[in-house]
This record gives C-alpha cells, structure tokens and sequence, in this order.
C-alpha cells in the first residue's frame, strides 16, 4: 500500500511489480488494473481513517507502516498504533528529520551491532 495523493509514481518502481498486490490511495483515480488498485480518498478530512477503513473492507487486519516522520506521527497523534520498533544508532546524523514521538512502554531492548532496538508497546489504545 502506498499514500500517493495526485497517483503520480511512476509504475517502473518495485512497489508495483507482478508479485503482490498494490493499493494506491491517491484523490484522483479509482482502477484496478492487474495487481494495482486505485482507490480514492478525500484527504481534506481524516485521511488515516478512510484508509483503515478500505483495509477492512478488504479485510486486512495488520498493517505495517513504514514512513517518513510525518506519516508517523499522524497514526501516533491518532493513536493508530499498537507497537512500535525504534532503533537508535550511536552515529551522529547531520541532516534529516526529526524522528517522530511517541509514548509507550518498553517491552523489549536490543543490541545490533553498535546500534540499539527498542520495541514500545502503546498503553493507551
């Protein structure tokens, strides 16, 4: 699944291959098309909960956000999230975002190489 407002990716990328389907929710197109589907959403207004309610039309149950931080904070400041897997490296980065905030508990906290993985689960859902 991918958030792509005007459906303006291009279809070269891997996201839309031969080996899965690919939902695109975008304001412009409704189609499927093979393994792509179009489908529209209004993203004047709550955006995050039409497109959860389109997963469980279709009924998927779990879903896997990978974003940048403003696509992040926005399940979060919704509180759209059951968990949360957050690593923190040692190095020092000079340019980027800052990473999105959250509060959770730990419930889990591991070392990778130099680098550290903590798993927070959310308390308040």
């Amino acid at each position: 699944m991918v958030i792509d407002r005007s459906n303006s990716l291009s279809k070269t990328k891997k996201i839309f291959n031969k080996e899965a389907k690919t939902i695109v929710f975008n304001e412009v197109e409704s189609s499927e098309k093979g393994l792509q589907h179009s489908i529209p959403i209004d993203f004047r207004k709550n955006v995050l909960q039409q497109i959860l309610a389109h997963l469980h039309q279709l009924e998927i149950q779990s879903v896997i956000v990978e974003g940048g931080a403003n696509t992040l904070q926005h399940f979060i400041n919704d509180n759209l999230w059951d968990e949360a897997r957050i690593f923190t490296t040692t190095h020092q980065l000079q340019n980027g975002k800052s990473s999105p905030t959250l509060a959770g508990i730990v419930l889990e906290e591991m070392k990778i190489e130099t680098d550290t993985l903590k798993v927070y689960l959310n308390t308040t859902t």
